[in-house]
């Protein structure tokens, strides 16, 4: 009997330890830290949600304005799992050194139809860009480079129009100035010349004038 009862023993002693370490197995351990608030399945808030699917662990930002994104394992590392940050809204990493510190062997995949900016000296640690890092997965964006929006090209135009114009009319008034200075130039040349002509003209009338009365 006592045989009987140390075998059902160590049967659920066996039984117990392989449910444990199969649920142990089937969790995946890791979650983020999102602006220095650990973020799990149990205590997502509007801004960050964390949710697992097999070994998928997506991460979704919505509006979030704030402080670094960091990759956290609180068990035994596991491979093949895929990490996913979804986007909503509008959303802005702000941080001196690293904006997402990712400590895995792989790359995040973004998608959602929001954007992310980043503004860190390394943005991604995995990335080599440097100061700032742009993603908008919805328009296949994924740069450190500032976007140019056709209505920032009509702006630009616009001004470049405008300043064109007062550049045209500024030269237009300076060569009407410029010719009027110029005729007016040769108005006085004529008129000084004439008077020249005229008191060379009287001058010598005078003189003939002089030398008359002489032999008179």
């Amino acid at each position: 009997m006592k045989s009987v009862k140390k075998i059902f023993f160590v049967f659920c002693m066996v039984l117990i330890s392989v449910m444990y370490f199969n649920v142990n197995a089937a969790s995946v351990p890791y979650n983020w830290i999102v602006g220095g608030e650990t973020v799990n399945e149990s205590n997502s808030s509007k801004t960050a949600t964390l949710t697992k699917n097999g070994n998928e662990v997506l991460l979704k930002l919505s509006n979030y304005k704030g402080g670094e994104l960091k990759l956290n394992c609180y068990g035994i590392g596991q491979d093949g799992i895929t990490f996913i940050i979804d986007l909503d809204g509008d959303n802005v990493i702000n941080a001196d050194s690293v904006g997402i510190d990712f400590n895995y062997n792989g790359k995040i995949k973004f998608n959602g139809n929001g954007k992310l900016t980043i503004n860190a000296k390394t943005p991604i640690s995995y990335e080599s860009y440097k100061d700032k890092m742009i993603i908008e997965p919805s328009k296949n964006i994924y740069t450190d480079k500032e976007e140019t929006t056709e209505s920032d090209n009509k702006l630009i135009s616009g001004k470049d129009d405008k300043l064109i114009q007062t550049n045209c009319k500024e030269a237009l008034v300076e060569t009407k100035c410029k010719e009027t200075k110029d005729n007016s130039c040769i108005i006085y040349i004529i008129l000084g010349s004439c008077l020249l002509v005229s008191l060379i003209v009287n001058v010598i009338l005078a003189t003939k004038l002089c030398k008359k009365k002489e032999v008179i």
